[in-house]
């Protein structure tokens, strides 16, 4: 049997492991790899997708733009019938997207039409979604807006933490691909959810939008924390002068009334190592700490009910406690 040649657009471990996946399959063959620089949060780059490249007989190509007459050149060169992409950061021209005779299909974290865009997964935590979904969808013109060919679903908790979602969606990835590989050359009209252009678009989120804001409520905080954590930079605040990098929190219930300004340490547990301090409403357990880079147990920074973490750049916005 002919394997249907495929080109592989984008970055990280997502596509990596997707190439992987179809080296050993039957049907498929990709023919052509083309990516880009890593962002600093992946942990496969340029040379290790030249090295599974030429693992698997692929032709390998780094460049920011995907132009039409570069496609129609590996097209013909190879024999390409189909594209899958993940993390590409650029615009892939319409009529490039066409020169591919069953399209070009994208893995995207949020679950479409909604959570188009950017930093969908620490939007969703941000936003208190109850999942979040990763959508292979037929890339077009407009952002994220193709019709979806296969989905899984991740329920997102009180414990779910933003590296959770991104290792969750690397291990769907292989399968899902494949799923909407198979569907959309043997059942192109058959679609998981149709497209859309309108729905609800997610903008970037830059490393200052994890300062903590004390005077709002501990969920809210929380949710920052898990949403900004590892591998990105991380929720943070300041103490006596020095950052204060928080990787790991949860909301709690005090066990007594208490009158404090937000910030302020309400306990230290020198068994665990953590502190609990005052939000607008409720307060934090932080768990996890860094000061001025260096790990350090909470409860060894933040020695008693002295200490005051505080926010160094206000709040645009004044929440009601």
């Amino acid at each position: 049997m002919t394997q249907i040649g495929v080109l592989a657009i984008g970055r990280s471990g997502l596509l990596y492991d997707t190439v992987r996946a179809l080296a050993g399959s039957s049907r498929y063959r990709v023919a052509a790899v083309i990516t880009d620089e890593a962002y600093a949060e992946y942990d496969v780059g340029v040379t290790d997708f030249a090295a599974l490249a030429a693992e698997a007989g692929a032709e390998f190509l780094t460049t920011r733009t995907i132009s039409s007459d570069l496609v129609a050149e590996l097209v013909e060169r190879h024999d390409l019938q189909i594209g899958i992409s993940a993390n590409w950061r650029f615009l892939i021209p319409e009529a490039a997207l066409a020169l591919l005779r069953h399209g070009v299909l994208n893995l995207h974290l949020g679950r479409l039409p909604d959570y188009k865009g950017n930093a969908t997964a620490n939007w969703a935590i941000l936003n208190d979604e109850p999942e979040i979904c990763a959508d292979v969808h037929r890339m077009v013109a407009e952002l994220d807006a193709g019709d979806v060919l296969a989905r899984a679903s991740l329920e997102l908790g009180p414990q779910t933490y933003v590296r959770d979602v991104l290792d969750w969606s690397r291990a769907q990835a292989p399968g899902l691909f494949l799923a909407a590989l198979d569907r959309a050359l043997d059942a192109p009209d058959e679609v998981v959810v149709a497209g859309s252009a309108s729905g609800l678009r997610c903008y970037p989120r830059l490393p200052q939008d994890g300062q903590i804001h004390w005077g709002r409520p501990a969920e809210q905080i929380g949710r920052l924390v898990r949403a900004s954590s590892r591998p990105y930079p991380g929720a943070f605040t300041h103490h006596d002068h020095r950052e204060v990098r928080v990787w790991r929190a949860s909301a709690v219930v005090p066990p007594d009334r208490y009158l404090a300004e937000p910030g302020q340490v309400l306990s230290v547990d020198r068994t665990s190592g953590a502190v609990v301090v005052a939000c607008g409403r409720e307060a934090l357990r932080l768990e996890e700490i860094e000061v001025d880079g260096r790990p350090v147990r909470p409860a060894d920074a933040l020695r008693g009910t002295r200490a005051r973490l505080e926010t160094v750049r206000p709040a645009l916005e004044v929440l009601p406690r």
